[in-house]
C-alpha cells in the first residue's frame, strides 16, 4: 500500500525544481554555507516544516545534506529511530510513531525515509492533511538525490545523505535492488546496485551512488 501510494502522489514535483539541477560541487557549497551562517538549516527547516513550496532546489540541498554534514549525525542512531517508528506502526500504536518521527525531523528536517513514514501513518489514521502535506514534502526533497547525478557511471553518480535513499531512489525510478557492492573510486564511497524491474526481473540495471556524506563526511 505505501509503494501504491508513492505513485499517487507524484503529480506534487513542482516546476520550478524541475527546471533546476544540483550541481556535483553541492555538498561541498553546501557545507560552506553552514559554515558560514549557523542560522541557515533551521530557518529553511522552518520554512519546508510549514509547507514552503517556494524554497528553490539549492535551499531544499541545505535540507537534505545538511544534517548529514554536523558533528551530531548518527546514521546508525538514524536508522534505530526508523525502524522503531516502523514497528510501532505496525504494532498500530500510531500516535508513538508519529510522536517518534515528528521530533526526528526536528534533528533531521531532510529524511527521506521519515517523512515516507510519517506521510504513510498519518494515511494509516485517516489524517488526509497530514498526508497530502507529507507526500508534497517528501517528492519535493527527493528532487535533490534525482537531480544530482544519472547515476550512469560512478563519475555520474547520484549523491544520496542516506544509505536508505538508495532503495527509494531505485523504488522512484521504477525499479527493485537485487544485490549491491561497495566500492572505493578516487577516494569516493561508491555504491554500485544492481536493479530489476517487477515486469522483467531478468533484465538488469545498474545504478551508481555516492555515499561519501553516509560513511565518510562530517562536519
Amino acid at each position: 500500500m505505501k509503494k501504491s501510494l508513492f505513485t499517487f502522489f507524484t503529480f506534487f514535483i513542482f516546476q520550478n525544481i524541475n527546471a533546476q539541477a544540483v550541481p556535483h560541487s553541492a555538498v561541498e557549497t553546501v557545507r560552506h554555507q553552514l559554515g558560514a551562517d549557523s542560522t541557515l538549516l533551521p530557518r529553511l527547516a522552518t520554512r519546508f516544516a510549514e509547507g514552503d513550496t517556494t524554497l528553490t532546489l539549492a535551499q531544499l540541498s541545505v535540507l537534505y545534506y545538511g544534517y548529514g554534514l554536523s558533528r551530531d549525525a548518527d546514521p546508525a542512531g538514524e536508522s534505530r529511530i526508523l525502524d522503531a517508528a516502523s514497528i510501532l506502526g505496525r504494532r498500530e500504536k500510531y500516535d508513538d510513531a508519529i510522536a517518534l518521527l515528528d521530533r526526528f525531523l526536528k534533528k533531521n528536517p531532510g529524511s527521506l525515509a521519515a517523512l515516507l513514514e510519517r506521510a504513510y501513518t498519518s494515511w494509516l489514521v485517516n489524517d488526509s492533511t497530514g498526508t497530502v502535506n507529507g507526500y508534497k514534502k517528501y517528492y519535493q526533497l527527493m528532487e535533490v538525490p534525482l537531480r544530482s547525478g544519472t547515476g550512469q557511471t560512478p563519475q555520474d553518480a547520484i549523491v544520496v545523505s542516506s544509505l536508505r535513499d538508495m532503495e527509494l531512489i531505485v523504488d522512484k525510478l521504477g525499479f527493485y535492488i537485487t544485490s549491491q557492492l561497495l566500492l572505493r573510486k578516487n577516494g569516493h564511497a561508491i555504491y554500485k546496485v544492481i536493479c530489476a524491474t517487477e515486469e522483467n526481473p531478468k533484465m538488469k540495471k545498474v545504478f551508481y551512488f555516492n555515499v561519501d556524506l553516509p560513511l565518510l563526511q562530517r562536519g
